[in-house]
């Protein structure tokens, strides 16, 4: 929709899209990253030209929704800053150093499996950072991922170590992170991931009947080489009193007793070093669907103030189970749903906790952050697999580890950036971003400034890059969820909890 004000000498510079809420309030968005939630009352005579510019709310000029003035140079400008600002080179770098895992989680995407023999070697580690190094972002984040990442410790330490040495060589600053079900962690990757500022993100569905379920051992993980006494002294390095030995067993041999316990040892040490604290990662499948309330709790009693949830993905073992395990959009709702307004209601009991996208949502509903590229593949993050392939995302790598390369870009061995960028395949994945722009929903839906459906979820769902988004079952998750967000927000109550995470939390 599109509204000039001639007669007030008052333009509308952008097309904008909106939606009604609970209560009669309309969120509003624009092309340019712009968003405001106004009365009904505002909306109706603002739509009709009926709103002199000294009665508009502040924020539709702050947002861009009307100007005095029509400077097209100004609107390109911002549009192009939603998508390309401050852009120089990809900064998120995901390595997988494996398709190793002792565990067997029912919904693994990356096809792992105790006895793949899927391993990166030194040389393509070499290869890797030469070729991230050859970039020349801002900053350099460098993530493992995995199989299960801490398997392959030796080889993480050695990129490590010598990503920092690169990084001091170009006056660069990077961080790391490793994404990690901490089934692997002993006192030595403890240590070394502290001392380094390694930034832990761990794997935790939730209590240990919903966690062991959707992520159990695999047979070659339970035998009793697992139980040693230096994982014992690890678990008990707090001074607590030595527990019974069932206990002590059922806590080693538990995939949630093992998590669980070195979430919280991670947490400590960030409380107590003043460094930035682990974060973990709910999937939720279909058993996890009646405990929302009970899955906060157990992010809490891990020491966690950040709850992120998201629906299993239909990738690699989770397609086959997809009718044991999947979730539908109405069901994540429903779960989501619940989840945040118990976050809510803690919140206002005084306990401090929040969900990862309902934070981002608040930022930007609040004006601290205004929308930008949503998971723009390729242009700020690439991911590289263990034998060097490179991909636009995670979960194009993941793809890969069941047989099929759709979204192969290339190789550290054979490529450069610039010469996977001009590739058809990458020219696709980059326009498969500017949805508003290429996909009539999206151009008229405000959801649209906040989410991006994947490429590649697209491609296994509807076997298109693009998607046909009025079909699209994550495109219908994404729209409720933030309906919900926005329909949140209009309470006075939670709006002033938003408020204050936005404000509070990174």
């Amino acid at each position: 929709m599109s509204i000039q004000y001639d007669a007030q000498r008052i333009v509308h510079p952008y097309y904008l899209s909106f939606r009604r809420l609970n209560g009669g309030k309309v969120l509003l968005t624009n092309a340019a990253g712009g968003n405001i939630v106004v009365s009904g009352e505002i909306f109706d005579r603002f739509i009709h030209s009926g709103l002199p510019f000294d009665e508009m709310p502040v924020g539709l000029s702050e947002q861009g929704f009307v100007s005095e003035t029509a400077d097209r140079n100004i609107y390109r400008e911002e549009i192009l800053n939603r998508y390309f600002e401050g852009w120089k080179a990809p900064h998120v770098h995901i390595i997988s150093l494996s398709a190793v895992c002792r565990l067997s989680c029912v919904y693994c995407c990356a096809s792992a499996s105790p006895v793949d023999r899927r391993r990166m070697n030194k040389e393509t580690a070499d290869r890797i950072l030469d070729f991230i190094f050859s970039l020349d972002p801002e900053i350099y984040l460098i993530e493992f991922q995995g199989g299960e990442p801490l398997v392959t410790f030796p080889l993480l330490k050695y990129i490590v170590l010598k990503a920092k040495k690169k990084a001091l060589g170009k006056k660069k600053k990077v961080f790391f992170s490793v994404v990690t079900n901490l089934w692997e962690c002993d006192e030595e990757k403890f240590r070394f991931l502290t001392e380094n500022n390694v930034t832990v993100c761990a794997s935790l569905d939730g209590p240990r009947f919903v966690h062991d379920r959707n992520r159990p051992c695999s047979s070659a993980a339970t035998g009793a080489d697992l139980v040693n006494t230096g994982n014992v002294n690890v678990l008990h390095e707090d001074g607590s009193e030595e527990e019974n030995v069932s206990r002590t067993m059922e806590r080693i041999c538990s995939p949630h007793g093992r998590a669980s316990a070195w979430l919280k040892r991670f947490a400590d040490y960030a409380s107590r070093n003043n460094t930035e604290a682990p974060n973990a990662i709910c999937t939720v499948t279909k058993h996890s669907l009646p405990y929302a309330r009970e899955i906060v709790d157990e992010f809490l009693s891990c020491g966690l103030k950040r709850v992120q949830l998201g629906p299993v993905d239909p990738l690699g073992r989770a397609a086959a189970a997809w009718n044991t395990i999947g979730v539908s959009s109405n069901e994540f709702l429903d779960f989501y749903g619940r989840a945040v307004n118990y976050m809510l209601e803690l919140n206002s009991r005084g306990i401090p906790v929040y969900e990862k996208a309902a934070l981002a949502f608040a930022k930007q509903l609040h004006g601290t952050v205004r929308p930008r590229y949503q998971n723009l593949d390729i242009l700020y993050r690439l991911a590289y697999n263990w034998d060097g392939g490179i991909y636009g995302s995670d979960e194009a790598r993941m793809l890969s580890n069941s047989g099929d390369e759709t979204f192969r870009l290339g190789s550290v061995y054979s490529d450069t950036f610039r010469k996977i960028i001009r590739r058809p395949l990458a020219i696709r994945l980059v326009a498969s971003a500017l949805t508003e722009l290429r996909q009539p929903m999206c151009s008229r839906c405000p959801s649209s400034l906040y989410c991006r459906v994947p490429p590649v979820y697209n491609y296994i769902t509807q076997h298109s890059i693009a998607g046909n988004m009025a079909a699209n079952e994550r495109c219908r998750l994404y729209r409720s969820v933030y309906e919900l967000l926005s329909s949140m927000n209009s309470d006075p109550c939670k709006y002033e909890i938003f408020r204050k995470w936005s404000e509070m939390y990174d």
